[in-house]
């Protein structure tokens, strides 16, 4: 039993990740599901949904048309969307249904494709795992459709990761934006909220790439690898951060310093720059997505003096950005055995949902929503800490 979730919902599907990424790019997003799966990103995922949106449709796989086949009114469908709405993109999603009967989808893309003219990314979800992977599939196909449209770079900086499920809003982006530019940063790109197809074609001739989210963290690497680009891990959280950032970010984009893969990764790492007169002997653990808790982390070492700061996750874990007591969770239980196992932290940070599985109460609870666990339940007390914000928050909540 201990691999079922009785007191958690079901995570975020890969869908809902993939999907979120396309959905600010002025394209069709297509769910090639019987309903249901559909209905789990518009009515839970996906907080940016509009009751009049048109953009986004079921394929409706019910039994008859999986029998007789569904493709070519579905196509018609998507050529008369795009027709209607001027679609600059098209993106289809799968789901339990076309994986249990082995739909093509780099076919289906191509041929959909053929009908509209329209760049087509095809992205094989399962539905059987969670929304980071179907984020890094995402961004997977938006690198390879940036590297075959041979077109002009128009972005110095490509932000990559950033999207409502990993609690990035509108306020954030622009935040993030306004960062980069008093960086040093002509023409950032979004690729997630906010972010445009148009923005993306020539990303491989940007100067700097930025993931601000675990699923993107291997397509950062493998731009590095095929491009040479510089990247970096995380993003600013506090007054120590933000002048750090600040300082690698220009340095970067004027091509002073020298850059080593090391010093890359060590951009989520420890960032300690505190006397020992300051140190808290006070424990914390932050139960949340990888890249945005070790960014939290850094700023609550360097600026309130914690010692101890663990980070856990149900979601992707890289193992170069864990710390000595970090861990990847699998199952419900994990958690609760984890923290039976190890002495009392004193503050414990995560979704509030997270709360049915601690064993013990800790001194202080910090909410900290993830929409991929609690949905958009609790969108409404989720604190926007990018750059100094986060310094000024948690003096208020510590």
């Amino acid at each position: 039993m201990g691999k079922i979730f009785s007191k958690l919902p079901a995570f975020s599907a890969d869908y809902s990740g993939a999907a979120s990424v396309f959905y600010d790019m002025n394209g069709i997003l297509v769910t090639y599901d019987a309903g249901s799966c559909a209905g789990s990103y518009w009515m839970t995922d996906e907080p940016r949904m509009t009751h009049d949106v048109k953009n986004i449709f079921s394929a409706g796989l019910r039994e008859k048309k999986i029998i007789l086949g569904a493709d070519r009114e579905i196509k018609e469908q998507i050529e008369r969307t795009c027709e209607e709405l001027g679609a600059e993109c098209v993106s289809i999603f799968g789901t339990p249904v076309p994986t249990a009967i082995g739909i093509d989808f780099q076919g289906l893309s191509r041929e959909v494709q053929k009908v509209t003219g329209l760049p087509v990314f095809g992205i094989n979800t399962s539905g059987l795992d969670f929304y980071d992977v179907g984020q890094r599939k995402s961004y997977e196909s938006l690198l390879e459709y940036c590297v075959q449209t041979n077109a002009e770079n128009l972005a110095d900086v490509n932000v990559i990761g950033a999207t409502p499920l990993d609690m990035w809003d509108l306020n954030q982006i622009k935040d993030m934006i306004q960062f980069l530019k008093n960086a040093g940063a002509k023409n950032p790109a979004v690729w997630g909220a906010n972010g445009k197809l148009r923005e993306i074609g020539g990303a491989d001739g940007a100067k700097l790439n930025i993931a601000v989210s675990v699923s993107a963290i291997p397509i950062v690497k493998e731009m590095n690898r095929k491009f040479g680009t510089p990247y970096l891990v995380g993003y600013p959280v506090g007054k120590v951060q933000t002048a750090w950032w600040s300082a690698e970010v220009h340095a970067i984009l004027q091509k002073t310093g020298e850059y080593t893969g090391r010093k890359m990764k060590e951009s989520c790492g420890d960032k300690t720059r505190l006397k020992e007169d300051k140190k808290v002997d006070k424990s914390i653990l932050i139960i949340g997505e990888q890249v945005a808790s070790n960014s939290l982390r850094q700023m609550l070492k360097a600026e309130f003096g914690f010692e101890r700061v663990d980070v856990v996750s149900y979601f992707q874990m890289f193992e170069e950005y864990m710390a000595k007591n970090d861990a990847k969770l699998e199952w419900e239980t994990d958690l609760t055995e984890l923290l039976s196992e190890r002495m009392p932290y004193d503050i414990i940070i995560g979704d509030p949902f997270y709360d049915s599985l601690l064993p013990y109460t800790p001194d202080k609870k910090i909410q900290l929503p993830h929409i991929a666990v609690s949905y958009n339940m609790f969108l409404d007390n989720s604190p926007n800490f990018f750059g100094e914000k986060g310094n000024q928050y948690f003096q208020l909540v510590l």
